[in-house]
């Protein structure tokens, strides 16, 4: 599967598909609130959507379906459907496994298979959020002949659009149809939105989307964004997560060359990962 995923799931996804880099999203996506601020004709919204426990969810029917969708030959399909139907689980009550039993829908975590199966499943919901080919279609970031509606690191999920309720109501049922077809759905509590600036609706789109988490920044794969100029502030839970790393370093045992090393070393795994 690995050759072939980056011809069958479109650019927005970064996750798992072979020569895509999660850095060029947080990167995209940071030039994008940069040239919102500048821009006044078109005013973004930006909505950071948490799905809810992604991988133990997905409906394995779906996933099938749109497997035979992408082209996949029949006797490839079955092997797959073979190694995530007969999933058998245990309970451990009091350090003893007790009881047996199957599973009816999501993916194994840890399984090398897992990550491109729900990459499959993802991208029909890019798929509903780039069709602009009907008057419900969601309206998105668009500058001449560039469109973009969102970028995905596997479910983490970023849109960009046109901060209208009319759109957003649209947003909210592609949600919904995607949600009832693979049995995925959004973790409200833990998504967040970035207004524009005088936004006279914003209640009512919070409403539309039922999200209450509105600031003006937030964090996207472990980075700050923001459409202002970023402040101290808003890198705090990186430089925590980076001094929780380098906590148990013993700096006298490298020199100031190794010490250097290993700090772009931590940092640059802390923001990859």
């Amino acid at each position: 599967m690995k050759p072939i995923m980056p011809y069958i799931i479109k650019d927005n996804q970064a996750g798992f598909i072979q020569n895509r880099i999660s850095t060029d999203n947080v990167l995209l996506a940071n030039e994008i609130l940069q040239h919102s601020r500048k821009a006044s004709k078109f005013k973004l919204l930006y909505v950071k959507l948490d799905i809810k426990k992604a991988f133990d969810s997905v409906s394995r029917e779906f996933l099938i379906a749109r497997m035979v969708q992408k082209g996949f030959p029949n006797m490839f399909v079955r092997w797959i459907y073979a190694c995530i139907k007969d999933v058998w689980f245990f309970l451990c009550i009091d350090g003893a496994l007790e009881g047996l039993f199957s599973s009816k829908f999501g993916l194994r975590h840890g399984c090398p298979l897992s990550p491109y199966l729900f990459s499959i499943v993802m991208d029909a919901l890019s798929c509903l959020l780039d069709c602009n080919l009907h008057e419900n279609s969601f309206e998105a970031l668009s500058v001449g002949n560039y469109r973009l509606s969102h970028l995905m690191y596997v479910d983490d999920l970023i849109l960009f659009g046109k901060a209208d309720l009319n759109n957003y109501d649209k947003l909210s049922q592609t949600l919904k149809d995607f949600s009832l077809a693979t049995g995925l759905n959004v973790n409200f509590g833990k998504s967040s939105i970035i207004l524009p600036h005088n936004c006279v609706i914003a209640d009512n789109i919070c409403t539309s989307l039922n999200i209450t988490n509105t600031s003006s920044s937030m964090n996207y794969l472990g980075m700050p964004l923001s459409p202002y100029n970023p402040k101290l502030a808003n890198f705090s839970q990186l430089l925590e997560s980076v001094i929780k790393t380098l906590s148990g370093w013993k700096a006298k045992a490298l020199s100031f060359a190794g010490r250097l090393q290993f700090l772009r070393y931590t940092i640059w795994n802390t923001i990859a990962y």
